[in-house]
Formats: structure tokens, sequence, C-alpha cells
């Protein structure tokens, strides 16, 4: 990661760990009102688009640095 796009990196990283917070929200407070509904469509969006990354994990360890 160069020094001059870095900060985008992690000002987009953020914004994708936002989202993936959002969505596991999302699916556990339709789970209290529609049950196994939001489970078979978060099992379909899983299966489409893949698994959502972990917005625990650092950025650092996300970058593969012999691909700079």
């Amino acid at each position: 990661m160069s020094a001059f796009l870095g900060h985008i990196h992690y000002w987009l990283y953020r914004k994708i760990q936002l989202l993936v917070e959002r969505e596991n929200l999302i699916l556990e407070k339709t789970s209290k009102v529609v049950d196994d509904l939001a489970e078979e469509l978060h099992s379909i969006s899983v299966d489409t688009y893949g698994e959502p990354i972990n917005p625990s994990i650092p950025l650092e360890n996300i970058i593969d640095h012999g691909n700079i």
C-alpha cells in the first residue's frame, strides 16, 4: 500500500466494516420478527456474494504485502 493511497484504503476498509456490522444488526433484528425467513435470505446472500469479512480483523492483517 503506497503512502499516497494508504489513508484511502483505511477509510474504505472502515466503511466496509460498518456495512458488515450493519448487516449483522439487521439480521439479528429481523430474525426476531420473521425468524427462518431472515436466515434463509442471509444464506442466499452468502451463497450469491460470498462470506462477509470479519470486521474485527485489522486491515494490516488482510493486505498481501508481497503484491505491493
